[in-house]
């Protein structure tokens, strides 16, 4: 599925992001996702996102899930990277 699909399914469906959040296995690799799919849905594509972006998407997911405050864009990033998912 082309990323501008998945992120129209994703966030119209009542529980695309709560969906989004239990396949990713955690908060970051869920930010992640998101954040690489609305990368790459820009006029400047790009396949790696910013922690800039993977907080953004973060933020996102907390306010659609109710899940209250989010960790630093730091601590994300290093999530990330732990998992092997790239952030500039």
């Amino acid at each position: 599925m082309r990323p501008v699909e998945w992120l129209l399914e994703m966030t119209t469906s009542e529980a695309g992001y709560a969906r989004l959040l239990d396949h990713a296995g955690g908060l970051a690799a869920a930010s992640w996702r998101l954040a690489k799919a609305k990368c790459e849905v820009q006029e400047h594509a790009t396949s790696v996102p910013t922690r800039m972006d993977v907080r953004a998407a973060a933020r996102e997911l907390a306010r659609q899930l109710g899940l209250g405050d989010i960790p630093p864009s730091g601590v994300l990033r290093e999530r990330c990277e732990a998992l092997g998912l790239p952030v500039l």
